[in-house]
């Protein structure tokens, strides 16, 4: 593909010409001294992408140098002078270069003589074309709202300017909230699946197997429709071998093609879960194949086949992205090829670990009809500082010298941590993966934040420089809890919290300036209060002892959670996952962890032993006051393959009333094999020897991959005891391993966020 900015005589361009050069004859004055004798020329049937582009391009003219150019029509194939032609005119057939040729999704802006062309390949590159002569004339969208257009008297070409525009990549997506604004898209050349949903797209566009067979339909009457999953029916994936599915899907392909007569891409491709159908005949074309995909693959293929005149799009994604040692796919197949697993703190191209570089060069091999979908943000914690930036352009060079129909850059809301540098970043980087990245980044900072942005770039290379000497992975699926004694360690944090600071004092008396500096902040406090949470009683963390061995919260922190949870609400965010975690359910687990009672439970601190060893944590994390979080590896403590029992020591005083009540919870997360247990028993005893039985509880299993289950047990008052004791027996499963999650051991706490 043509290369990006390949300018067939590109000699360079001035702006803003004073005086001094009037009257220079190599140069194009658009507008002299706030006045203009130029025109703006439509083709005589313009589409109205064109005519929307001629009006952007006047109204943007007009508000830098105050002069106002007509918009006419083209009356004759003889062009007039002074005139600015848009789309594929017929003046443009007449006057541009004989060598020119537009290349697919490209624009060429071109001087000849005192005439200046912008054509594209489409109205809608035509559009493109006007974007990025006004960023030549020094305008700049920041993000929405934060349109930048400089004061001129004069705008000035040369007569020389040509340059052609040329994407790498025919279709590109930047998905944050920012680019869901149409006008923003529009200036950054950005596609948006929304836009196609549902003419050009099918209903669904990704995941969409469950949504075809819905198991709340069909899975009581067929449950051989679903997935064989340790030795029972279960709806996570389609049973990709029956062939009643096949007839099912087949007939819904044909049913959907008559009502949307304008569609071309349909989805066929697999549930967000990593539990597959693991019935004889998949298991074994797995087996032969070398992959899970082949399965998927050949399903899809054998659909395909039958309406060949349209795109089937299905993906290569967690356990289907490697490729089938010999199955191929159909040319109207499209391989949605995801980087899900990959380390954010290394290109790409360098991770020979995740085979995924491997998997490219197979995949692209086989066909260049790849969607690309890569990954921007921590996705189980949206507001986390993630310093991958330094990554992000070996990485769009590297995808983008294959042949990719699709770019597809994964961020996620509104508010994620520099959700507007991000996605500005990255839509330049998907047009052009060849820019200055560090001018680029620096020249964002000082527009978008003024005079703070000295003060966030050494915000910025001092987490990247951090987590490049920690040699840390960067996870999708990590949390700031994971870094609290490396990169994000409390000197780290002290800094950060220093140069916002400072930042703060250089735009003091600039309230929008100060708000996105606000806004900017939120990581730093999110991960001080997430690192805190996970220290509990210990050093730097939310509780503190007083001289007379009591445990109190430290004074900084309800500050710290009230400045936090006002500033979040004002930016609007709602959620602190991708999939949940509501602001005000993160206020009340705070409100929870700050309550005065909590760390005074009686069992905090309290001996513990447990056999056998945990896996995850150690036995005291089930005694520290700290709940588990919606995630496996916050605070759960965690076993594999046993049956655990912890006999917990309550050291009773007989002057005080015997303990109430003992809340528990599991975790679920078949992902990763985390289960709830078959059944749960608790039993108390006075000596540690002699035991009796007083619950035994039978967890319900959940149909969600993800849950959670928690429970309130009533304990005795009138037998005096001194140990509890909790046995959790292993559910039976065809699984090679199994893990089991419990939360903490809350006697007679204040009320859990969960209750």
């Amino acid at each position: 593909m043509q290369a990006f900015y390949c300018a067939l005589a590109f000699l360079g361009f001035l702006v803003g010409i004073g005086s001094s050069c009037a009257q220079d004859p190599s140069l194009l004055h658009l507008v002299r001294q706030g006045k203009s004798e130029w025109k703006i020329v439509l083709p005589q049937h313009a589409d109205p992408l064109e005519q929307e582009a001629a009006e952007r391009l006047r109204e943007k003219i007009q508000a830098m140098t105050g002069a106002s150019l007509p918009i006419v029509a083209e009356e004759s194939i003889l062009p007039p002078i002074h005139s600015i032609f848009i789309g594929n005119t017929q003046a443009f057939q007449h006057w541009a270069l004989p060598s020119t040729r537009i290349e697919v999704g490209g624009f060429l802006i071109a001087a000849a003589g005192n005439r200046l062309f912008l054509c594209g390949d489409s109205p809608k590159t035509t559009d493109y074309a006007v974007s990025s002569l006004l960023e030549v004339f020094g305008c700049r969208f920041w993000a929405p709202g934060a349109l930048e257009i400089p004061r001129r008297l004069n705008l000035v070409l040369k007569k020389s300017f040509c340059r052609v525009e040329v994407p790498p990549t025919p279709w590109r997506s930047v998905h944050y909230g920012v680019a869901a604004d149409p006008e923003y898209r529009r200036w950054h050349k950005l596609d948006w699946v929304g836009d196609e949903i549902p003419d050009r797209w099918a209903p669904y566009w990704v995941h969409s197997f469950l949504s075809i067979l819905p198991p709340s339909q069909f899975f009581d009457e067929h449950p051989e429709y679903f997935a064989l999953v340790d030795g029972k029916r279960r709806p996570t994936q389609l049973c990709m071998a029956n062939p009643d599915v096949l007839r099912k899907v087949e007939a819904y392909v044909q049913h959907l093609i008559e009502q949307n007569p304008k569609i071309q891409v349909i989805s066929l491709s697999q549930a967000d879960n990593v539990e597959p159908c693991q019935c004889r005949q998949e298991k074994e074309l797995t087996a032969r194949e070398g992959s899970a995909m082949a399965p998927v693959l050949r399903f899809v293929n054998t659909i395909a086949r039958k309406f060949q005149q349209y795109t089937f799009s299905t993906l290569a994604y967690q356990y289907t992205r490697k490729p089938p040692r010999n199955l191929q796919p159909e040319e109207n197949v499209r391989i949605m090829l995801c980087t899900i697993e990959a380390d954010r703190s290394r290109p790409l191209s360098a991770q020979t670990e995740s085979r995924f570089a491997d998997d490219f060069q197979i995949w692209s091999a086989r066909t260049s009809n790849i969607f690309l979908w890569d990954y921007e943000v921590q996705f189980t914690n949206l507001l986390a500082p993630f310093p991958d930036l330094y990554v992000l352009q070996p990485n769009v060079q590297w995808l983008s010298q294959r042949p990719l129909q699709n770019l597809f850059l994964q961020g996620n809301g509104v508010h994620t941590e520099f959700s507007e540098l991000r996605c500005y970043l990255l839509a330049k980087l998907a047009w052009n993966p060849q820019i200055d990245f560090e001018a680029t980044l620096q020249e964002f900072l000082a527009g978008f934040y003024g005079d703070a942005a000295p003060y966030l770039s050494d915000y910025i290379h001092l987490l990247h420089k951090e987590l490049g000497a920690s040699a840390s992975p960067l996870r999708i699926f990590g949390s700031p809890i994971d870094a609290k004694d490396s990169w994000l360690r409390p000197q780290v944090l002290a800094r950060a919290e220093k140069l916002f600071a400072e930042a703060k004092m250089a735009v003091r008396g600039k309230p929008t300036l100060a708000r996105r500096l606000s806004f900017a902040f939120l990581p730093v406090q999110y991960a001080e209060l997430e690192c805190a949470r996970s220290r509990g009683a210990n050093a730097n963390g939310i509780w503190q002892q007083t001289k007379e061995g009591n445990w109190q919260v430290v004074p900084a922190w309800k500050e710290k959670v009230r400045e936090f949870l006002a500033v979040a609400a004002e930016a609007k965010q709602k959620n602190l996952r991708e999939w949940g975690l509501s602001l005000k359910e993160y206020g009340q687990l705070w409100g929870y962890l700050l309550h005065p009672t909590l760390p005074q439970h009686r069992a905090f601190q309290r001996p513990i032993k447990v056999e056998p060893r945990p896996v995850h944590l150690h036995a005291e994390n089930l005694c520290d006051a700290l709940l588990g979080g919606d995630r496996a590896d916050d605070g759960w403590v965690q076993w594999k393959d046993s049956n655990p029992s912890m006999v917990l020591d309550l050291w009773p005083d007989h002057h005080a009333p015997a303990p109430q009540r003992l809340r528990i919870s599991c975790l679920q997360d078949r992902e990763r094999s985390l289960l709830f247990p078959q059944k749960i028993v608790v039993s108390i005893s006075d000596d540690g020897e002699g035991w009796h039985a007083i619950q035994q509880i039978q967890p319900v299993p959940a149909v969600t991959d993800d849950a959670r289950q928690a429970w309130t047990i009533s304990l005795p008052q009138n037998s005096s005891y001194r140990f509890l004791r909790l046995e959790m027996i292993r559910p039976h499963c065809e699984r090679p391993h199994v893990f089991l999650a419990l939360d903490e051991l809350l006697v007679d706490g204040p009320p859990a966020p969960w209750d």
